[in-house]
């Protein structure tokens, strides 16, 4: 028999509870119709992370977008539910996370239950941290959708909950304590996904997956399709994959089953590729690639067959040397084989290289045992100058069980090209995967290149236009070619200056999606040498696209330049701003632009009092430079210091729908003006129009309008503080009519 302990918090006074008591399932569910519209845009084409994608499609109905001032963005609610974990094994950054299901069960039954920061009184005073599994709760909380601008977002429930009317804490009531939780629901893989998550181009199946977001399932007879290694991050991703291939990823959130620090055992690792599972069970939650599993617990996993577990990431020694080979080299290839069967006696058999050349057919070659027990070596014979070489590895033990690595060959491969010739900042970063990923990952390697950006662009320490920063950076270009930039990381790069002309010395990782260069060493060339001019680009061709998709790709770490764009959305989260991150488009599509330079100007208004000059939707920027960039589910550009801003055209239109005979452009007033005048025109009919700003040497100044607009009058504000005093000209376009005048700015 349990006994269930009341804590008393002192010094807390709790509150009634005034807010309405509902299911999870009114919650979490979406009507059928928009779940199968979703299948249908996919199957027309529409990728699900594409930018005409509608990403609201599987929210809540009690989520509601939020105005960039907003506190508060989704209805609060009571509910009740059955704990499904405790909430210290989860990791979720600083918060405390629980998952609960309604106990009737079944389809839209479940949700994840979230409090910030988890040594603040508050969130203790709801006592959410000794909550234990098959507790029955009454919880209050905010529903919210993260992340709010994605397909793949989930709903969510934050608790600290205060009463609206006394501002005093809401505690979780615990109303039962099951001995158990509740058998999970049977699906299948397919119910989530067709295709392969892990390498892209697949499909979610919204219709049939939706309802069991947060929701503790089982999927039976499943293998270990592919698993990765991030030694930047010191986390595992790893995919499950059916008999049809269809592949969906485990996510790591438990702590069970995570690796490194945030994991109770820093050297956890998943089943290798290959391995059978009788079952899978765990919750359903939304990741960037759709659906993923996520076991709680480790009895939520058992292995039906083992597979010997194959490795071919580390650097000590090289994995493959050299690096890149010459039309007159020999390749050695290197993997770590070990078994995995708990079976004594059991031993590797055979371990074979498999390479390709130029998507020839597979060639074997018998690897030999070369350094203890579990080093293996195979050699791939020299091949002619520019060769494509694909390779991958299958492993037998005594057993007969096998793996092969990468787990899925026909999306995901080892590769290299030959070479006669020095290494560039190319052969690094081009690569034949869908993923983005490099063919030169762990390698040792030496290139040259030009800072393009340096520590003082990209600062690492805490600042208060963006809160904490990622870690310091530094930039190297070699041409302006596409693939010819690349990131450095590490205390070694940060002696380095734009300008500067080095020869670097590193490993090759992937950290978070994005090619870069751990340095060992450095040595200046030469200073203050000219940096490569921006490599003028559209917005269209590189934002909203899935990770490694090759026109954004190609752009990675290189200096770029977006011209004539208007800013489209201030708040792409739907977090009230506070990430920083904006939207602009040239007409050719949205792109974002990050927050992490050490520029001034930014989309959240507060930040007026520490200096910064605020953006708005409508802005209009003559240029926007700088590092293109990739995290968190999208590329980005980031702008390092205040030049890479050009002229802000803060544009404001009135319209009068009142239908004028002829076409006309009125003088400005006030004329002269400082710092601001108005310009108005009138439009017979539905016309293309353009309304440009120019100075005396027919420079471009700012673009005011640039659309197809209805009949009726027009009043444009022009506003610019960053040009001086002199004589402009504003020219109107609209079918074959083009009127210029002439305006003066007086400071």
């Amino acid at each position: 028999m349990r006994i269930i302990i009341l804590l008393l918090i002192a010094g807390v006074v709790f509150a009634q509870n005034p807010f309405p008591l509902i299911s999870i399932k009114e919650i979490q569910w979406v009507h059928p119709d928009s779940l199968h519209k979703a299948d249908s845009l996919q199957a027309a084409g529409v990728a699900f992370n594409s930018a005409n994608f509608p990403h609201w499609i599987e929210d809540s109905r009690y989520w509601h977008v939020p105005p960039l001032s907003a506190t508060q963005y989704g209805d609060t609610f009571t509910v009740v539910g059955i704990v499904m974990n405790k909430p210290q094994i989860y990791t979720l950054g600083d918060r405390y996370v629980v998952f609960i299901q309604d106990t009737s069960g079944g389809p839209w039954s479940g949700i994840i239950v979230l409090a910030n920061n988890t040594a603040s009184p508050e969130t203790q005073a709801t006592g959410i941290q000794v909550l234990d599994t098959g507790m029955v709760v009454k919880i209050v909380g905010r529903v919210e959708e993260f992340p709010a601008s994605s397909s793949t977002g989930y709903t969510e429930l934050f608790t600290v909950i205060p009463d609206p009317q006394t501002k005093q804490i809401i505690p979780i009531e615990v109303l039962d304590w099951k001995p158990s939780r509740p058998d999970p629901v049977e699906v299948k893989v397919s119910d989530f996904v067709r295709g392969n998550a892990s390498v892209g181009g697949h499909k979610i199946n919204f219709s049939s997956g939706e309802q069991w977001e947060d929701v503790y399932v089982i999927i039976k007879d499943v293998k270990v399709s592919n698993r990765s290694y991030n030694a930047a991050t010191g986390r595992w991703t790893w995919w499950i994959a059916d008999d049809s291939g269809n592949v969906m990823q485990v996510y790591d959130g438990s702590r069970y089953f995570r690796s490194g620090s945030a994991g109770f055992d820093p050297n956890w690792t998943p089943p290798p590729a290959g391995t059978r599972l009788e079952y899978i069970r765990g919750v359903i939650v939304g990741v960037s690639s759709g659906y993923a599993i996520t076991p709680l617990y480790p009895e939520d996993i058992k292995i039906l067959s083992y597979a010997p577990e194959i490795n071919h990431s580390f650097t000590n020694p090289q994995k493959r040397e050299p690096a890149l080979p010459s039309s007159s080299d020999q390749v050695k290839v290197r993997a770590i084989v070990k078994v995995t069967d708990p079976q004594p006696g059991v031993t590797v058999d055979t371990v074979k290289l498999l390479y390709s050349v130029n998507y020839g057919n597979f060639n074997e070659i018998l690897m030999a045992k070369v350094g203890g027990d579990t080093l293996w070596e195979g050699i791939i014979p020299a091949q002619a100058n520019g060769s494509l070489v694909r390779y991958f590895f299958k492993a037998v033990d005594s057993k007969g069980q096998s793996s092969i690595l990468p787990g899925d060959t026909s999306q995901n491969i080892y590769f290299y090209f030959v070479k006669d010739g020095e290494l560039m900042i190319k052969d690094l970063q081009y690569t034949i995967l869908r993923n983005g990923n490099t063919g030169f990952w762990d390698l040792r390697v030496k290139v040259r290149g030009i800072v393009t950006a340096d520590t003082s662009d990209f600062p690492a320490e805490a600042i208060p236009n963006a809160g904490s920063k990622d870690q310091l950076r530094v930039y190297i270009q070699d041409d302006t070619s596409a693939w010819s930039g690349i990131r450095l990381y590490g205390s070694a790069s940060h002696v380095l200056k734009r300008g500067d002309s080095v020869e670097v010395i590193g490993i090759v990782r992937e950290r978070n999606n994005v090619t870069e260069i751990v340095v060992d060493s450095v040595r200046i060339i030469a200073r203050n040498k000219p940096i490569y001019s921006p490599v003028v680009v559209k917005t269209g061709e590189v934002g909203n696209k899935p990770n490694g998709t090759e026109s954004s790709e190609k752009w990675e770490s290189m200096l770029i330049e977006f011209r004539n764009v208007l800013i489209t959305d201030i708040d792409p989260d739907r977090n009230g701003g506070t990430f920083r991150e904006f939207v602009v488009d040239d007409g050719t599509g949205p792109c974002r632009v990050n927050d992490d330079g050490a520029y001034k100007f930014s989309n959240y208004p507060p930040d007026t009092s520490l200096g910064f000059t605020i953006l708005y939707v409508g802005n209009r920027i003559s240029y926007l430079r700088g590092i293109f960039y990739y995290s968190f589910g999208n590329y980005k550009l980031e702008p390092r210091q205040d030049d890479d801003f050009g002229t802000i055209t803060r544009v404001e239109v009135a319209y009068n729908s009142e239908v004028p005979d002829k076409f006309e452009l009125l003088q400005n007033y006030p004329n002269p003006f400082n710092p601001s005048t108005y310009i108005e025109y009138r439009l017979p009919r539905q016309s293309y129009v353009t309304l440009k700003v120019y100075d005396v040497l027919g420079r471009e100044i700012a673009t005011l309008v640039d659309e197809v607009q209805r009949a009726g009058s027009y009043r444009v504000k022009f506003e610019n503080s960053q040009i001086s005093s002199g004589v402009y000209f504003y020219v109107l376009r609209a079918e074959g009519f083009v009127a210029v005048k002439k305006m003066m700015l007086l400071k």
